[in-house]
């Protein structure tokens, strides 16, 4: 696992049986540069790592990152990590975002920017049979960690915590929130697979901003700060795209977004803990 202290890649190494070689950031966090090939090899063949997959979880999420940062580390560090692991005969997974499909060429995000050119590069290795995965993430929530102060859910639990207003725009923008620990199995799922190129890992049920909202300040008493229409709307959004669970993963299941997000708010309401951290 590439980024095994993150979110994502911590939950995969807990929940899986099989033996889990964590590369720590010391060791790859220069694997963007131009000439890491012969490094992430020899590493590997220090490592005596011969067969299995490579889980490139780390990355970049805050926009406000410059965005030489993120083409560093959303894109050239897990394309330089899928090109070795490729001579080595290893499979490679990546992660991104349904962002990429729904806004492509029209969006200014540099997370959604670099990952898109990272899908792009999958996909073509895809074409000369490279065993590698790009899977395009919904939103996720879990753990032991409280959500990023720059995401949605990190400024409702920053409003709660301070009580104070929590401005939005209109909240009919559609999310799929998605558990840490659902996602992790489904991933597992859809590594044992062939496929090839790029997924998407949807479980079909998306809630309006503004419900989340409602029901996640409703249930901790602090409806009164709600401040719907506050913001201005944002021209590029998904208001009436569904997706279909792909037939890969139609049978996982996935807990209900409402109860499940307030579940995972309730520690940290309870001991005030905010975090900002950037990667995932």
């Amino acid at each position: 696992i590439i980024g095994g202290r993150g979110r994502l890649g911590s939950c995969l190494a807990k929940m899986t049986s099989d033996p889990v070689h964590n590369v720590d950031n010391a060791v790859y966090s220069e694997w963007w540069r131009a000439d890491s090939q012969k490094n992430i090899l020899k590493y590997f063949a220090e490592s005596n790592i011969t067969q299995g997959t490579v889980l490139i979880t780390t990355g970049v999420l805050d926009p406000a990152r410059s965005m030489s940062e993120h083409e560093s580390v959303n894109y050239l560090l897990p394309k330089h990590i899928i090109e070795a692991a490729n001579t080595l005969g290893l499979r490679a997974i990546t992660f991104g975002t349904v962002m990429e499909n729904l806004l492509g060429d029209k969006t200014q995000s540099p997370y959604v920017i670099s990952k898109l050119r990272l899908g792009n590069f999958i996909q073509e290795c895809a074409t000369n049979n490279v065993s590698v995965l790009h899977i395009r993430l919904h939103t996720l929530y879990g753990g032991a960690y409280p959500p990023h102060s720059f995401m949605f859910l990190g400024q409702l639990l920053k409003a709660i915590h301070t009580t104070t207003d929590f401005k939005m725009t209109h909240g009919e923008q559609l999310r799929e929130y998605h558990h840490l620990d659902d996602v992790a199995r489904a991933i597992f799922h859809l590594a044992k697979t062939n496929l090839t190129g790029i997924t998407q890992l949807n479980h079909g049920k998306p809630e309006k901003l503004k419900d989340i909202a409602q029901h996640v300040l409703n249930s901790f008493e602090q409806l009164s700060l709600l401040r719907l229409n506050a913001l201005p709307p944002p021209n590029h959004e998904n208001y009436d795209a569904f997706f279909e669970p792909g037939p890969y993963v139609k049978d996982m299941v996935f807990r209900k977004t409402l109860p499940g997000i307030v579940d995972y708010f309730r520690p940290f309401v309870a001991e005030s803990r905010l975090e900002a951290s950037i990667t995932f």
